[in-house]
């Protein structure tokens, strides 16, 4: 399995084992009945992070709850809101987050900070948003 650092931060490192995991997640998500639209998968993830165990990823500061996308096309950024996600949806995330914090564990002996978890769904997302989402997007950043 291969590591590099994301393009937003040379201390952050994703890998192919938890961009597998991100991937099947997103899959798993969109077939619970139509794909998601990118408002709907920002709101899941911040409920997620908001609320995961300290054992899925480094501690967080309080003030991160909220999770932004920047958008290249159209441009701008759409923020997630508190809308309580799908079950389906959630728990999708959280199985991926359970296999991302074993990919770092194994590899790199530590839990992956959330900045690593945003950029390896930014990586899944940015070749092929239309794979997963409904809204007709580039994204440029997940953060």
């Amino acid at each position: 399995m291969g590591w590099w650092r994301s393009d937003r931060s040379t201390d952050d490192l994703v890998g192919d084992g938890p961009a597998d995991a991100v991937t099947a997640a997103l899959r798993s998500a969109s077939r619970s009945d139509a794909h998601l639209s990118l408002q709907e998968l920002l709101d899941a993830l911040a409920h997620v992070l908001r609320y995961a165990s300290k054992d899925l990823v480094e501690a967080r500061e309080p003030a991160q709850d909220q999770i932004a996308a920047v958008l290249t096309d159209p441009a701008g950024i759409l923020q997630s809101g508190t809308t309580t996600p799908r079950p389906q949806v959630a728990n999708s995330i959280e199985g991926a987050l359970h296999a991302i914090a074993a990919e770092y564990r194994k590899s790199l002996d530590r839990l992956p900070r959330r900045s690593e978890v945003l950029a390896t769904f930014a990586f899944v997302l940015r070749p092929a948003a239309d794979r997963f989402l409904r809204d007709r997007v580039q994204i440029g950043s997940i953060q």
